[in-house]
């Protein structure tokens, strides 16, 4: 595979202003280069089992977004199953991973006949955190040659380096925009209010003392101009800290 279309590629995400045109960028690469009709970037949470974020692009897409697997399905997908159990980053393919005893549920296999989805899937971990899988799932007809697995494989840590390029890019044009900088704690107590856990929760969650959670609650709310827990969420969306519901 001619290994300029990686340099362009690379060349042209690192350029793009919106983090959300570069991810189109990579999908739409991934399909031309290998034989997947559909890429998508599906990112999950750490502490907030509820909650996703996916880019797609392809010719196999459905219809409507809201009928694509939700986030408790994907943690279920052997793919990610397979990712969480082993700590394994290489690319895989989810015929592979079938042999070794991970298999798609019932759901699972309904909804992606419903779906119309191509059978085989391969996945590429592009994220750093092993507690919370981000990477991309390409889905085709046929299956995917070893080749064409060995070339993905060569070319992840690029794909790694343009993840993490886009992750900063968007906390920058958060700040850009007016946004508040949090601690990593302040990040994580604030997704665990958006998911509505009391202060007691939160303090077990995290193994720190109700007064603590207090005291992270107060430096958010100031930060974010907030007057109680809704409107730090509706504040911490506006600024693209928290994904909109």
């Amino acid at each position: 595979m001619d290994p300029t279309v990686w340099l362009d590629l690379a060349a042209a995400a690192l350029a793009a202003e919106d983090p959300a045109e570069a991810d189109e960028m990579v999908a739409s690469t991934l399909t031309a280069v290998t034989r997947a009709d559909l890429a998508v970037h599906v990112q999950l949470s750490n502490t907030d089992p509820k909650w996703m974020t996916r880019t797609a692009v392809g010719d196999s897409l459905p219809d409507r977004p809201e009928t694509w697997p939700d986030a408790p399905m994907i943690r279920r997908h052997p793919l990610n199953a397979f990712y969480a159990a082993t700590g394994e980053t290489r690319v895989t393919a989810l015929r592979d991973v079938e042999r070794l005893g991970w298999r798609m549920d019932d759901e699972g296999r309904q909804l992606v006949r419903r779906l119309g989805l191509p059978p085989e899937q391969v996945s590429m971990v592009v994220g750093d955190d092993p507690s919370a899988f981000d990477g991309w799932v390409l889905l085709a007809s046929d299956p995917f040659t070893e080749a064409e697995l060995d070339e993905l494989e060569r070319v992840r840590l690029l794909l790694t380096g343009l993840a993490k390029h886009c992750r900063l890019l968007r906390q920058a044009l958060a700040v850009a925009q007016g946004g508040p900088v949090l601690t990593p704690r302040e990040r994580v107590i604030l997704c665990l209010i958006a998911q509505g856990r009391t202060v007691e929760g939160i303090a077990a969650r995290l193994a720190i003392s109700p007064r603590t959670v207090h005291k992270h609650q107060e430096h958010l709310y100031r930060k974010l101009g907030a007057a109680d827990r809704l409107s730090a969420v509706l504040s911490a969306q506006r600024f693209g800290l928290l994904p909109s519901l």
